[in-house]
């Protein structure tokens, strides 16, 4: 994340929250978590004026990235994108999580 970035995490599973809970308490940076689905990706990143959205979004989710990339004005990025789940475990525990 950019020094001076205001991260919020949008969560749609409630298995999720205590994860990126963990994220915080590892990664030492203060955010926002809201609920909510992940058909309101637009409707908050409009209201918090987001200068860009990332998702966890993967392959497998090519439809749900169309849907979401044409919706949204702000940039939407996609790290997982190119990664096996086995990759992303990986790169989960390299982080604490």
């Amino acid at each position: 994340m950019r020094r001076g970035c205001k991260p919020f995490f949008l969560i749609s599973e409630k298995s999720l929250y205590e994860t990126v809970k963990k994220l915080s308490e590892n990664w030492f940076f203060n955010f926002n978590i809201l609920n909510g689905e992940k058909t309101d990706i637009k409707k908050y990143a409009e209201q918090k004026n987001c200068e860009a959205v990332v998702t966890g979004y993967k392959t497998d989710n090519i439809k749900e990235i169309a849907q979401l990339t044409k919706q949204i004005k702000t940039p939407v990025l996609h790290p997982l994108i190119g990664l096996t789940e086995e990759e992303i475990k990986e790169k989960s525990k390299l982080i604490g999580l």
